[in-house]
């Protein structure tokens, strides 16, 4: 058996004295799938954890922009009551000046 380029150990067409050395193998392929499924796990841990995070910011986020909506609408509301109440105002004062301006021309 040769060491390829990766350092990994690469098979031999030659003969048979390698048979010795590929009874090695399994343990090292079974090492290696230990290594991949141990950094599988991680990974994954690693990915929930982050996804949890996301979630909850988003969560957050959401919050945060219906509380800024809320609050956003009760400002437009009460600025409406105000124009509301300043257009009602406006119109009684209207009306006072029309019915002052007929007096005026009754007079004349």
């Amino acid at each position: 058996m040769a060491i390829g380029t990766a350092g990994l150990p690469s098979r031999d067409h030659g003969g048979g004295a390698d048979l010795a050395k590929d009874s090695s193998l399994p343990d090292t392929q079974q090492g290696t799938s230990f290594t991949l499924q141990l950094f599988q796990r991680s990974l994954e841990e690693s990915l929930a954890s982050f996804q949890k995070f996301i979630h909850e910011d988003m969560r957050n986020l959401h919050i945060d922009i219906l509380r800024q909506f809320h609050m956003q609408e009760m400002e437009m509301s009460s600025t409406m009551e105000m124009i509301l109440d300043n257009q009602a105002e406006i119109m009684k004062e209207l009306q006072s000046i029309r019915r002052e301006m007929q007096q005026l021309y009754q007079l004349l």
